[in-house]
């Protein structure tokens, strides 16, 4: 392990669990904003399990803005594996199909 490593779990293990909230959703908010809107669908992985920590479980318009970019990622990435399962025969769709189930 770096020491910078060991600093940073250090220093993350002095923070609250709201402050740790807050601080991700500052991050994620920030990264948010650097991202190029044509670049967003492919880091919109990472954003999420940013903006996810950092949810202000007060601020009900903040959870459900994060609950539809969930929506909209869930959806994106079963089209996404549905697309792939199209080029599989028949038998071999049904049987990944169960196993996502």
């Amino acid at each position: 392990m770096w020491l910078h490593d060991s600093v940073q779990q250090a220093v993350y293990r002095t923070l609250t669990p709201k402050a740790r909230r807050v601080l991700y959703s500052k991050i994620g908010k920030a990264f948010l904003q650097a991202v190029k809107p044509a670049n967003l669908k492919d880091l919109l992985y990472e954003l999420l399990a940013l903006l996810n920590k950092g949810i202000d479980l007060e601020d009900l318009v903040h959870r459900q803005t994060i609950a539809n970019l969930n929506l909209s990622f869930s959806h994106s990435m079963l089209q996404l594996i549905l697309g792939k399962l199209e080029k599989r025969p028949s038998k071999t769709r049904h049987s990944m199909l169960l196993r996502i189930i």
